[in-house]
């Protein structure tokens, strides 16, 4: 679903190279540019974006929060509430 034109932004980060890329407990289709997970890292839960660009992908990760909270994000994202 397109962004609606009142959506929130969240912020993005590169994610450490060291920490685990944890569980996909949800995903997007991966058939466009650009597709989305909802990541298990330890007790916490991550959206994680990918971006296919010609060089390769380019990932990056939302800071990590408790179950409902990402639950609550991850349903806003879907919905274009969120980018």
């Amino acid at each position: 679903m397109p962004p609606a034109s009142h959506c929130e932004l969240l912020e993005w980060t590169v994610p450490e190279q060291s920490e685990p890329d944890g569980r996909v407990l949800r995903r997007t289709c991966d058939c466009k540019g650009i597709f989305f997970e909802l990541r298990l890292v330890g007790d916490w839960v991550v959206i994680r974006r990918t971006c296919r660009e010609k060089g390769g992908n380019v990932i990056a990760e939302t800071e990590r929060w408790h179950a409902g909270v990402a639950a609550a994000l991850w349903s806003a994202l879907l919905m274009g509430h969120l980018r």
